[in-house]
């Protein structure tokens, strides 16, 4: 079975489609263990048990060529304040996964001889829909 690729994936973040994305990474999802080993066990080989604690859908990472000119990508760097937004990522093959997130950083980066780039963090916040 062949994967998709990351070409025509498209990234939006509170309905502004982003444009000129380089790539992205995450959500990273993981899960909180509970320890639920008792003091008393008496087994014969005693063996830590944990329940299932909270989801925490992580972080989201997503780097573009910065374009200072263009009204939107200034509209990006003005969402660092705290605000709850929805973002989508629409992959290759028409699937999509998307949440809500706090956009937590926006680091525009240049070098000599090179393109101006810019890094937007977001704290996904709540559940994230997943292609099914």
């Amino acid at each position: 079975m062949a994967g998709i690729t990351a070409n025509k994936t498209k990234f939006t973040w509170d309905s502004y489609d982003v444009v000129d994305l380089l790539s992205i990474s995450g959500p990273s999802v993981s899960v909180a263990t509970i320890d639920t080993t008792a003091i008393s066990i008496s087994d014969a080989n005693p063996a830590k048990t944990y329940k299932k604690g909270i989801i925490d859908n992580g972080d989201l990472s997503v780097d573009i060529a910065w374009q200072p000119a263009v009204a939107g990508y200034n509209t990006l760097a003005g969402s660092v304040d705290g605000s709850v937004a929805s973002w989508e990522i629409l992959w290759s093959d028409g699937s999509e996964t998307s949440g809500n997130g706090i956009l937590t950083g926006f680091t525009p980066t240049g070098s000599l001889d090179d393109k101006v780039t810019a890094s937007l963090s977001i704290k996904v916040t709540g559940a994230v829909s997943w292609p099914t």
